[in-house]
């Protein structure tokens, strides 16, 4: 029946439990006051009168302050549990004293005791959202609390009920109920512990005191402290520690925060979130006490006789009791599930407005009904719950120390507003009751604009949070030291650390500082050829003549870039420069001969290129060993530059060279020159690791012109997966609208592999502001991704049920990683349609190891996706172990993995070969690389239109490579 009753309110499996007695603990608590309220109404009224009311309610706001700070001391020194059991049990003590107190018929005991139930109501009521607020993550939040509302709700109507039974028909007398609900509020603190208990056997940690990594946030005396819980099925993970963020945020933030009386109100006064909050409660209860009075105003007009007066209220209140409970049960948790945070604080504002305007239109007892009872319905279910969500994403060491300040002080302090102006309104200014009705509507647009804020502060708190935890996460590269004197200088350039010497250089290569020369020069012998380069740059740059030795001596140094540097410095700052490079061009030194044409390449002109002959350069292409090797490598760099007859013969040879930097270098002037024959050669590098960098830096030079081969690449079949999932970062070089377009329409008729390669460049170029996509295309690809996240989190359940050989080669470590890659994929994804920052923040929480963050994180993602996305992505957020998935992957996708045969189909049809060892065999090699056309730009699939628009012919095929 429980399960039953959980399902329906829409728990999930591992909170069920713990909500359902939660529920139950505040269904006796409210029974417990609602024993108390007659009391305390009946014994003032016999005795004391109605029209000595008003002096009661200040009576209870001045005590209300000392409880206040007496509470807020208390609770800085206890822990959760021990706070709760021994105020609950000093409340209990207090009724024995007031039940002897009344005996005594003293004039002033009527009063103590209508102000102390007004406390013991706000008091036991903010303990225990307080209790709850440490149980259930920011995730189960929204789920959970208006279960416990409806407890509430339940506990009022049964505690009137009762009421009327002890007295009526058990002849109890009306003191004698204090002692009832002693009794009562002694079992609560036996139900408290059990809970707490349970909770603690599940694994639930939270941080509430001052040393969270020495004990449990109860702390019922136990010794041992209690692990966090990585799944919310319940079982515990040994592996975790119970330090989480929040508790980090607490120890660290709280310990500079004043101690002192006042705490609570400085912790307030410095955040806005809370200040919003209490904003939110004192508007409301504000406008309640408003709505309170027209409706009493109306209803003793309209029955005279104190009995009908009686009888009205009583149907009234216990119709509205019951109202409140279907409307807590079947409407709320929908609700809030559908329209968030935001929706819970705005129904109830909609609703009195709307019984404003009939009480402004046609004042009278059905207006009245009407305005108070959408008021008692929903101020103590949807808008409760609203408010209590609220202080989620308030870390537990605050919540602890404003949580019962703020119910306590802020919500007597605003009704003593709205008496005051009550009695200006009606008694200085003579406003009738639909006069005051103005006065309601203009309260309820301020409340709508505080609910509106308080709601994006809500979320704000979340983002803060992640990005807190990002800020921590990211290791920053250590500063490099600026050296301010000389001798610092020389003490970098000598350092052994390359990164502290190329920093040197570069300070004095930007500065102004004196230049070291003898130091410079002993870096030419540095092992590092970049230090070594970098270190001929400065001495062109800076100027330094005189060198001319030693530079040329750098001219047939191993590394090409040193040679290139020292022909820099010694033919780029004469004024002859022409006829130097005619010199060098023309010298014995092959090496000195490779490394002008090498300069030319790098900083020549028109003229200068006039300087190259083809004799010259195949005279270089022929020079053999060590020398020959950087030879060919600048006759590479030159032939990406100048166009001649014998360009794409020569570089083609070079392409195929046995040396890899000559390779390399050859790939590059291929980029350069701009020529169609080399695409074929540079997709081919593609799968080449050493050259795949090289190879997407060419084929990006290409530009637009090859769009349309690129889409063909990546969505054949026939070529080599390596070649494939290089082809999106090509597009990523791109940077323009064309190329996003191109990704996206190659998105679904691609394998998993190659689409987590679009996906990151598509997420790469959205960020750098391209946004050039179908919002329909990825939102339908964030569906299929989230199926394929839900599909491998049941195959991963039925692995937990099965063998490690049942999937034959795929392991349960092959699913995990598949499915945090495909997890990736939906979030990167998602950045296309919400703020990129906000996502990827979202991302690091849920993937964080911090439980107490990844259900911040799930709450987050849940008030910034739309609706159609949540329902269906945030059940499996926090769903490890893949229990979740099995419910809601046959829910929304009709995914029925419940067998290895099942799982193993579904792998197959996944077209990822990394799960999928059969989809190895038979796979074509590089030599499979299809031809494509040349000259016009265009190749076989698709094309690029004279308006820029590209055409893309999904069906067609390529030829076959010659």
């Amino acid at each position: 029946m429980a399960r039953l009753l959980a399902s329906l309110l829409g728990l999930q499996k591992g909170e069920r439990e713990m909500a359902l007695l939660m529920a139950a603990y505040h269904f006796l608590l409210l029974i417990i006051l609602y024993l108390l309220k007659p009391v305390r109404d009946s014994l003032f009224l016999a005795g004391r009168g109605p029209e000595e009311l008003p002096y009661v309610f200040i009576l209870t706001t001045v005590l209300v302050v000392p409880v206040v700070i007496l509470h807020t001391r208390v609770g800085q020194a206890m822990r959760i549990g021990r706070l709760v059991d021994g105020v609950t049990v000093f409340l209990a003590a207090n009724l024995v004293g007031l039940y002897w107190l009344l005996t005594t018929d003293a004039s002033w005991v009527p009063y103590l005791l209508y102000a102390w139930v007004s406390i013991f109501s706000l008091l036991i009521t903010s303990q225990f959202w307080l209790l709850a607020n440490a149980i259930f993550g920011a995730s189960q939040a929204k789920r959970v609390f208006t279960v416990l509302s409806a407890g509430a709700i339940l506990g009022a109507v049964a505690g009137g009920e009762m009421t009327g039974l002890l007295v009526n028909v058990a002849e109890i007398h009306s003191r004698t109920l204090l002692f009832v609900a002693a009794f009562l509020l002694v079992g609560s603190v036996v139900l408290s512990r059990w809970i707490r208990a349970r909770h603690r056997h599940r694994g639930g940690t939270v941080d509430g005191g001052t040393d969270p990594s020495s004990t449990t946030a109860f702390d019922d005396g136990t010794d041992e402290p209690t692990r966090a819980v990585a799944a919310t099925d319940g079982e515990p993970d040994p592996e975790k520690a119970t330090h989480t963020a929040e508790e980090h945020e607490a120890s660290t933030q709280m310990a500079a925060r004043p101690s002192g009386s006042w705490e609570a109100w400085s912790i307030i006064r410095n955040s806005r979130h809370l200040r919003l909050i209490v904003g939110v409660i004192a508007i409301m209860v504000v406008t309640s006490t408003f709505v309170d009075f027209q409706f009493k105003t109306v209803a003793a007009q309209a029955f005279v006789a104190e009995d009908a007066l009686t009888s009205f209220m009583g149907r009234f209140y216990g119709r509205v009791s019951l109202v409140a409970l279907v409307v807590q049960f079947l409407i709320a948790p929908r609700l809030i599930r559908v329209l968030g945070i935001g929706g819970a604080l705005s129904v109830l504002p909609l609703a009195l407005a709307g019984g404003t305007i009939a009480m402004v239109l046609v004042p009278g007892l059905v207006a009245g009904v009407a305005l108070r009872g959408a008021d008692q319905t929903l101020k103590h279910s949807i808008d409760k719950t609203g408010r209590e969500l609220l202080f989620v994403p308030v870390s537990l060491q605050k919540k602890k120390k404003v949580k019962v300040f703020v119910d306590l002080f802020v919500d007597q302090g605003a009704q003593g507003v709205a008496g005051a102006l009550l009695l200006l309104f009606t008694a200085v200014l003579g406003f009738s009751t639909a006069d005051l009705g103005g006065v309601v509507a203009l309260l309820i647009m301020g409340w709508g604009t505080i609910a509106y804020l308080a709601r994006r502060s809500y979320v704000d708190e979340f983002r803060k949070r992640l990005r807190r935890q990002e800020e921590n996460d990211s290791s920053d590269e250590a500063e490099t030291r600026v050296s301010e004197t000389l001798d610092e200088l020389l003490e970098s350039l000598c350092s052994r650390s390359e990164r502290e010497t190329r920093a040197a250089l570069t300070q004095l290569e930007e500065g102004e500082e004196t230049v070291p020369v003898d130091a410079l020069v002993c870096l030419l012998d540095h092992y590092s050829a970049e230090v070594r380069a970098h270190a001929i740059r400065v001495l062109r740059v800076r100027t330094v003549e005189g060198l001319g030795a030693e530079i040329v001596e750098a001219l047939t140094d191993p590394d090409p870039d040193v040679q290139l540097e020292a022909a820099r410095y010694l033919y780029c700052q004469s004024g002859e420069r022409i006829e130097r490079l005619k010199e060098a061009l023309a010298h014995d030194d092959v090496r000195i001969r490779a490394a002008a044409v090498g300069l030319i390449a790098e900083e020549g002109s028109p003229e200068t290129y006039r300087l190259i002959t083809e004799a010259t350069l195949r005279h270089l292409m022929d020079v053999p060993g060590a020398a020959g090797e950087d030879a060919r490598t600048h006759v590479a760099r030159i032939l990406g530059v100048i166009d001649r007859p014998y360009r794409i013969e020569m570089l083609h040879a070079l392409l195929f060279d046995s040396s890899d930097q000559v390779i390399e270098g050859a790939i590059q002037a291929a980029g350069r020159s701009g020529e169609r024959a080399f695409v074929h050669p540079l997709l081919v590098r593609l799968k080449q690791d050493r050259f795949e960098e090289a190879a997407r830096e060419a084929l990006a030079n290409f530009g637009d012109r090859i769009l349309g081969t690129l889409y063909d690449v990546m969505v054949d079949a026939r070529v080599s997966m390596d070649v494939r999932v290089q082809v999106p970062r090509i597009l990523t070089d791109l940077q323009n609208d064309l190329a996003m377009t191109v990704l996206v329409a190659a998105l679904p008729d691609v394998p998993v592999p190659v689409q987590h390669a679009i996906v990151r460049a598509l997420s790469r170029l959205h960020a750098s502001g391209y946004e050039s996509f179908s919002t329909e295309d990825i939102a339908q690809a964030v569906r299929r991704e989230i199926e394929r996240y839900a599909a491998f989190g049941q195959i991963l359940h039925l692995l937990q049920r099965r063998n490690r050989d049942a999937l034959g080669a795929v392991d349960r470590s092959d699913i995990r990683e598949a499915r945090k890659r495909s997890l990736e994929r939906t979030f990167r994804l998602l950045g296309l349609q919400y703020d990129q920052r906000d996502v990827y923040d979202a991302y690091i929480g849920l993937t964080s190891d911090d439980r107490t963050l990844r259900s911040s994180a799930i709450e987050f993602v849940d008030n910034l996706v739309d609706y159609s996305t949540s329902r269906i992505l945030l059940p499996l957020l926090d769903d490890p172990s893949g229990a979740k998935a099995v419910e809601y992957g046959e829910k929304h996708f009709d995914l029925r993995i419940k067998t290895p045969s099942d799982a193993r189909d579904y792998l197959s049809s996944v077209d990822d070969p990394r799960l999928d060892p059969e989809a190895a065999e038979d796979r074509p090699d590089a030599s499979a690389m299809p031809a494509f056309a040349q000259g016009d730009g265009a190749s076989t699939g698709a094309t690029v239109a004279g308006d820029g628009s590209l055409n893309i012919e999904k069906g067609d095929e390529l030829p076959d490579a010659p």
